[in-house]
């Protein structure tokens, strides 16, 4: 908690037979804290529930690495999921997703093709965060391929502020 904020406690019964817990919010006026349908809580900012516009970026990389967004000066960038995708016709190949530098990964991939069984492997990898994940103006998320015949797509929403 910071500093000065008061202490609260949110208990929710639900019934044993309840399938989908996905309405039930509570909010403290700051954030929003939702019960998914495994009886876990995600805290939701405010600004999402307010109106802010989402942002949804994609980009695809072969052999390389490809910026799909970066954020604008004067801005704040609050990502919510990420994803990436590939097709691979090579085996042994990576790719990966990663904020401003390749140490933050948000995912990773890898293909295993074996060319008695395959010649082609394609996975999706998902990336969602129990809380945002705030990105400094300028900060950037890229998409990297390591080989030729490995075409990488990341995807990523969130929104500005």
């Amino acid at each position: 908690m910071a500093s000065g904020a008061p202490d609260w406690t949110i208990s929710v019964e639900l019934p044993k037979d309840a399938v989908d817990y996905s309405r039930v919010i509570v909010s403290d006026g700051t954030n929003d804290v939702l019960m998914s349908s495994q009886n876990s809580l995600r805290v939701l900012p405010r600004s999402a529930s307010e109106g802010w516009p989402m942002v949804y970026h994609r980009g695809s990389a072969t052999n390389t690495t490809t910026t799909i967004y970066t954020v604008p000066a004067g801005k704040s960038f609050y990502l919510i999921a990420a994803g990436l995708n590939y097709y691979a016709t090579t085996g042994n190949t990576v790719c990966y997703m990663h904020i401003t530098s390749n140490s933050n990964l948000l995912a990773y991939a890898k293909s295993h093709i074996a060319g008695t069984y395959s010649t082609t492997d394609s996975d999706t990898v998902m990336f969602n965060p129990p809380t945002t994940i705030p990105m400094a103006q300028g900060a950037t998320i890229q998409v990297y391929s390591g080989g030729a015949g490995l075409v990488a797509t990341g995807w990523i929403m969130g929104w500005e502020e």
